[in-house]
């Protein structure tokens, strides 16, 4: 996977890993991508023809960005739009590995992260 690729996805994750607000009360993390809000369906757009694949542990994380994605300033919310189209276009091998190493780059001290 191309360095940029991967950065790009680990930050990508990053933002949904760290999400803290919780996603729609209406929104089942299984429902179909036609039972989301409007307003989910836009900030998740990229995302939409893989939505059915993806697991609903996940996809509770994907609504929670969704749930924050209209209060982000313009530029924060095109950032992670375009993040997650870049997801989106991963192959499942390159999101796996994207996975393992946002894991092992949280294991690393935020000093050491910078150097």
């Amino acid at each position: 996977m191309k360095p940029m690729r991967c950065l790009l996805a680990m930050l990508v994750w990053a933002q949904v890993a760290w999400a803290g607000a919780a996603w729609s009360a209406e929104t089942d993390p299984g429902a179909a991508w036609s039972q989301l809000t409007p307003a989910e369906q836009q900030a998740l757009a990229p995302l939409r023809k893989d939505w059915s694949h993806i697991e609903a542990p996940r996809r509770a994380k994907w609504l929670e960005v969704a749930s924050r994605v209209p209060t982000m300033p313009a530029a924060e919310r095109a950032r992670v739009q375009a993040r997650m189209a870049e997801w989106a276009r991963m192959t499942p091998a390159e999101r796996g590995r994207a996975r393992l190493q946002f894991q092992e780059a949280k294991q690393v001290s935020p000093t050491e992260r910078q150097a």
